[in-house]
């Protein structure tokens, strides 16, 4: 908690003896409570590698009316996935939830990006990672160039004024503080005509450079509420990309074996020049790559409510389709 925080509630703990109502409303005004990311879900495995990117002011904001919240969300889902073509799978008071879906030949039922929103401020992203494969084994390998693009995109998009559309407007908006999750789904299973298999992530791609040492037979783990979750909340609105997600992206490496030199590696990946323009941050489908192609299907089997329409922009003009092979 700020040192200022600090100090108010100290003062509002003695006045509250005398001013109760007072006090409360005073506290509910200035203090930061961490409400709206406790809502988050718990990071679990899937049918994807799925990176979960999740982000919500620190202080409860007073809430939209529902009419209000569904066209802010609709708004900032094309903010979010740019030119991608999504569904809208769910619109309503509690919760807005957007989907892009796989075109390729190889389609599957599950989507391959799932952009949540609700009333609280609360945006939860998970992003289909792509896979590249490693010889001899079903085991991936992953972009960390993929992983940071998204997280530098969400960094601009929580700077947004449609990010703080979504609630109702705060006069102190830019002194208001954000809280981040951060989780990389580390192993999924896969269906190979009755036969599961359990697909892990063993290794990152990086043109900025990986520290030294990389253990070859260690899973990767994923705690249930993302890396370094204590060091994610109460991130001040000024601090940069690099200052925000590097104590999520150093615990990701470490967890996944990574040792000898993973700081530097962090800043130098987050401080890499990137486009992180909406429109820039293209889809790729996620297919799982193995040594034997044949071996594994295309992954996913998930349903997730009915798709109601078409995305559009806020224009309501069509949303193009933009997908590339990786």
């Amino acid at each position: 908690m700020p040192l200022f925080e600090t100090a108010i509630g100290k003062t509002l703990a003695v006045t509250s003896r005398f001013l109760p109502q007072l006090s409360a409303r005073a506290e509910a005004r200035l203090i930061t409570d961490h409400r709206p990311i406790s809502g988050s879900p718990n990071f679990h495995d899937g049918g994807r590698f799925w990176l979960w990117v999740v982000v919500a002011p620190s202080h409860s904001p007073r809430q939209l009316e529902p009419v209000d919240f569904t066209d802010q969300a609709h708004a900032l889902a094309g903010l979010i996935l740019g030119d991608q073509q999504f569904e809208v799978g769910y619109s309503g008071s509690s919760e807005c939830r957007y989907e892009v879906r796989d075109p390729g030949p190889r389609a599957l039922t599950e989507a391959i990006h799932i952009l949540r929103m609700y009333p609280d401020g609360r945006v939860v992203l998970q992003w289909g990672l792509r896979t590249s494969p490693m010889a001899n084994t079903l085991n991936v390998e992953l972009s960390l160039d993929e992983i940071v693009s998204v997280l530098c995109h969400m960094h601009e998009v929580a700077h947004d004024p449609r990010y703080a559309a979504i609630h109702v407007r705060r006069r102190t908006e830019r002194m208001r503080r954000f809280d981040w999750r951060v989780g990389l789904t580390p192993s999924i299973s896969v269906d190979n005509h009755g036969v599961f298999h359990n697909v892990s992530w063993r290794s990152l791609a990086s043109s900025t450079g990986l520290p030294a040492v990389l253990p070859t037979e260690q899973n990767p783990s994923c705690p249930v509420h993302g890396f370094a979750p204590s060091r994610m909340k109460g991130v001040k609105h000024n601090a940069s990309a690099v200052d925000t997600f590097s104590p999520a992206l150093a615990h990701l490496l470490v967890d996944a074996g990574y040792t000898g030199g993973v700081r530097e590696s962090v800043r130098k990946a987050l401080a890499a020049p990137r486009s992180i323009s909406s429109h820039q941050l293209v889809s790729v489908v996620p297919v799982l790559a193995t040594a034997d192609e044949s071996a594994v299907p295309a992954i996913g089997d998930s349903t997730n409510g009915d798709r109601a329409t078409s995305g559009t922009r806020p224009t309501g003009e069509p949303v193009p389709n933009r997908t590339t092979s990786a």
